[in-house]
């Protein structure tokens, strides 16, 4: 399937080359050479939606896919003769991702390809077969209209966004996620309750989450935004009744399979070894200034009465970061984590921190740039007189962000465990033609060797990122002694099953349980 070629081309540069330069060491200085170029030129060239460019960056462009062509024919040489070397036979190809790979790929859950192109269908993948089932009630022209719908939902008039993601949610439940969940067996269409006594919660915690399979969603064309994880019923008085996905699995996502064998490769380390080699930056912008320089202020006063939204709009409200990031960092300290905390900082001072923690934390405003993803960005600062402390916003890129490398150990695996993302829209692709793409925030974190990655896929209204982010944490650490101490009861545990838990907790209050625009916009990527 054509999908995920960004991603794709930047998980073959960054393949690990620790063992070839073992075994061939000027091959390997040699190799990594010329994709180290190739990754930075391919990271400069993410596509665009805009087709005007000037004469200047037209010749610009010219030059620099010369030098690439150069750098990917000798690469090509390269690789030609390192395959002939007994072991390396397969070395940064990808001929070998057959139907094995596939399934390989699914040894921790089922990945499902999910297309609304002509005629619905999905592919499900498990670690015994790939399986080819017709969605009959999905059609492509419907699919369109409910995911521009989705689109043009916004906060200013949450009661119609309630009622909007409601409907989508149920349509997805209908269409898309109840028969592929009922064709891996699952109990979607159990007896019914009686609603006369209060159900207790569907899940009571990690235990119980343990026991859920977990599930891969791959969304192809017009549906790759689609919100599977949350999709359902959800019955305002009558809770036994509902049926949602999160009910029967623990949902992620992916771009392609080969993105989440990447992931899955670079997870190996043991247990004990990841919950000391944790390392944590947060990152807050309590109050984002304007394109215009304005002096730093100590006041709380919001740009507007509404409730405050993490918002791809340019009006942005104050958020209540320190609440949240008082809470989750003295998460980290009970978790014996190291952390650092960077308040209103510069793109670059994050820039430069990134590579250098395991686990990073962003809570601040999120743009999206519809016309050229690369410009999509976390809204930080920069200042314009030191000694008046004036500021102006700065932005931190998708294409800043891709030129990042997390550091990785000795043995290949990344040490980027977590990114998590709490602002708008950090997991949402808004531009045409480039659905399939993973073009978006997350997706680039993912791709710098954040194994894990936790964003939204629309404004996500600011109490709710807090409850969601400490809950979060919580469990994550939880999670972390139960499987270095081998207490698990099922599966082994990880960041999906903590979000999991998390969007639950919020889900299941009396106040959100008809607001799903509020807790459905939450996504883990990654293994």
């Amino acid at each position: 399937m054509a999908r995920g070629s960004v991603t794709n081309n930047i998980i073959q540069y960054r393949s690990d080359l620790g063992p070839l330069t073992a075994s061939h060491p000027q091959l390997g200085r040699e190799v990594r050479e010329l994709v180290e170029r190739l990754d930075k030129t391919f990271s400069d060239s993410i596509p665009s939606a805009s087709h005007g460019i000037t004469l200047e960056e037209a010749m610009q462009n010219v030059v620099q896919l010369a030098r690439r062509d150069r750098d990917a024919q000798r690469l090509h040489e390269l690789l030609k003769e390192i395959r002939n070397l007994n072991g390396f036979e397969n070395f940064m190809s990808t001929d070998y991702e057959g139907k094995q790979f596939a399934m390989n790929a699914a040894k921790d859950g089922s990945i499902i390809i999910v297309s609304a192109c002509e005629k619905g269908h999905a592919i499900i993948v498990t670690s015994n077969d790939v399986e080819f089932i017709w969605l009959e009630g999905l059609s492509e022209p419907e699919a369109k209209t409910k995911m521009a719908a989705l689109k043009s939902t916004t906060s200013a008039d949450v009661i119609t966004a309630h009622k909007s993601t409601r409907e989508l949610l149920e349509w997805l439940w209908r269409t898309v996620t109840e028969p592929v969940l009922l064709h891996l067996g699952l109990p979607v269409r159990e007896p019914i309750r009686s609603p006369r006594k209060r159900p207790s919660r569907q899940s009571t915690g990690i235990e119980a989450v343990s026991k859920l399979p977990r599930v891969w969603w791959i969304g192809v064309g017009c549906i790759a935004q689609a919100p599977f994880h949350a999709a359902g019923i959800y019955p305002r008085n009558n809770r036994a009744a509902a049926r949602y996905t999160a009910k029967y699995c623990v949902s992620s996502y992916t771009p392609t399979i080969r993105a989440l064998a990447y992931a899955q490769q670079h997870i190996n380390l043991e247990p004990d070894a990841q919950l000391h080699q944790n390392r944590a930056l947060v990152v807050t912008m309590p109050r984002t200034p304007s394109d215009h320089a304005e002096a730093a202020s100590d006041s709380h006063h919001k740009l507007d009465d509404t409730p405050s939204y993490r918002t791809h709009g340019i009006m942005f409200a104050e958020l209540d970061v320190a609440t949240e990031a008082d809470n989750i960092t003295q998460s980290f300290k009970t978790a014996e984590v190291p952390c650092t905390l960077l308040d209103s900082p510069e793109p670059a001072m994050v820039l430069c921190s990134l590579a250098y923690h395991n686990i990073v934390h962003l809570a601040c405003h999120g743009l999206v740039d519809s016309e050229n993803p690369s410009k999509s960005c976390l809204v930080l600062q920069r200042p314009t007189d030191i000694e008046e402390k004036t500021f102006i916003r700065d932005e931190l890129t998708l294409a800043d962000i891709m030129k990042v490398r997390v550091a990785h150990n000795t043995t290949g695996s990344s040490l980027g465990r977590l990114a998590y993302l709490s602002a708008c829209s950090s997991a949402s692709n808004r531009c045409d033609g480039l659905d399939d793409e993973s073009l978006h925030i997350a997706g680039v974190f993912q791709a710098a060797g954040f194994n894990n990655v936790v964003g939204t896929l629309w404004n996500s209204q600011d109490g709710v990122c807090i409850k969601v982010a400490i809950s979060f944490y919580k469990y994550l650490f939880e999670i972390d002694k139960m499987n270095e101490k081998g207490k698990g009861t099922g599966r082994k545990l990880g960041c999906a099953d903590a979000l999991h838990l998390a969007v639950e907790d919020v889900r299941n209050q009396n106040e959100y349980w008809q607001a799903p625009y509020y807790w459905a916009p939450f996504v883990h990527w990654g293994a």
